[in-house]
């Protein structure tokens, strides 16, 4: 198992970043949302908590990515396996994602995953590799 406290994560939609935020100390949930895209502002807040001992967990947009690996960031990307679309689609669902969210991830969750696997490097990416498994088991 790789280590991943007091590492930037990159999560997919889905893993349960804001679950694990609000049941262990030092996790944060970092949204994209008030960040604008702005991405070094987003990238340089992550690296600064990290470097502070908290593990920000972030999306997993390539332009973020991007940024992160530019400037040497210490972080992983954790994504589920492709066959796990249908129990994904089901979490979005029960946690009332509205239907442009998941009309996206509908259509393209293949997709966002393997520019993933194409973008990054492989030490980088955790997969989870059972079909209910969270974030929180990686802990």
């Amino acid at each position: 198992m790789k280590k991943i406290k007091n590492k930037i994560i990159c999560g997919f939609a889905g893993i349960g970043k804001s679950y694990l935020a609000k049941e262990l100390a030092g996790w944060i949930d970092l949204e994209s949302t008030p960040f604008n895209k702005n991405w070094d502002l987003y990238t340089d807040v992550a690296i600064y908590m990290q470097k502070n001992g908290y593990t920000p967990m972030l999306s997993c947009h390539k332009e973020l990515r991007e940024k992160l690996k530019e400037k040497g960031a210490n972080y992983i990307v954790v994504i589920p396996k492709l066959e796990h679309k249908q129990n994904y689609i089901k979490r979005y669902k029960e946690r009332n994602n509205n239907e442009v969210f998941m009309k996206l991830f509908k259509q393209n969750f293949e997709k966002f995953i393997k520019e993933i696997v194409r973008d990054d490097e492989e030490e980088n990416i955790i997969f989870l590799e059972r079909e209910n498994e969270t974030l929180l088991d990686l802990t």
